[in-house]
């Protein structure tokens, strides 16, 4: 939707009452603009307006030419749309900013993205004592997992692929941070962005170091083992007794 296309996609405006067209009216999910409900038709507005601002797009253009924003949207502009009802379909406030949140992702490309923690009150040695989860806000399902041991070990899992061997974590979708309190045993809290990378990253350079050899003919590299290192060492179990039998004097073993 670009500035030059707003009149084609919004034919027939009526520009005193713009809320009431359906291409807007529908994600604002506003039936009845009354007196009572005046201040959240304001909020909404305003937001909406300026959801597409920072997106680059402008949805209506003033008399003038120039483009209707968020500052257009006064107490006054709400006021002439009072007593106006559409049929668009309604929108709870917390409904109407998560579809904000829906066009955003939409337009950039970007998922709906949140970072979890979730610390274990009593942590045993074999099991993760902190677990550190990406998750996609729609539908809680997990993109990405950090897992944190006592003994500062980091494990990490992706997706489908588990890059050091699976846990007894059998909770790959998040229930939300109320849900996730009240399970017994654990505590959870959001975090952000950075801290979750930090981890993911740490994780990384967990693993074993030894190069595996590709297979023939499939035109990819050589890839490092992705089973966790044990101890201090730079290996796995598998691959540390192997290099230990290759070379000896590495590892003081006479």
């Amino acid at each position: 939707m670009t500035n030059e296309s707003a009149d084609k996609i919004m034919p027939a405006i009526n520009p005193r009452l713009p809320l009431c067209h359906i291409a807007i009216g529908m994600h604002l999910g506003i039936t009845h603009y009354r007196e009572d409900n005046a201040e959240e038709n304001l909020r909404r507005a305003k937001k909406f307006f300026q959801t597409w601002e920072e997106l680059g797009i402008n949805l209506l253009r003033k008399d003038d030419g120039t483009p209707f924003t968020a500052e257009d949207v006064t107490p006054a502009f709400i006021a002439a749309h009072l007593g106006q009802r559409v049929d668009f379909g309604a929108h709870s406030p917390e409904s109407f900013d998560d579809h904000m949140l829906d066009i955003i992702a939409a337009q950039t490309g970007k998922p709906r993205i949140s970072w979890y923690h979730l610390r274990a009150a009593t942590p045993c040695r074999d099991s993760p004592c902190d677990i550190y989860q990406e998750v996609n806000d729609k539908g809680g399902s997990e993109r990405r997992r950090v897992e944190v041991y006592l003994d500062g070990r980091h494990r990490w899992l992706e997706d489908e692929y588990d890059g050091n061997g699976r846990t007894d974590w059998d909770h790959a979708t998040f229930p939300g941070l109320d849900q996730a309190n009240s399970r017994p045993g654990w505590s959870a809290e959001a975090i952000d962005e950075a801290a979750f990378e930090h981890l993911w990253q740490t994780a990384q350079d967990d693993f074993c170091r030894y190069l595996e050899s590709a297979p023939p003919g499939n035109g990819r590299d050589a890839e490092h083992c992705r089973l966790a290192a044990v101890d201090d060492t730079a290996f796995c179990a598998h691959h540390l007794d192997l290099m230990k039998t290759i070379t000896p004097r590495l590892f003081d073993i006479p």
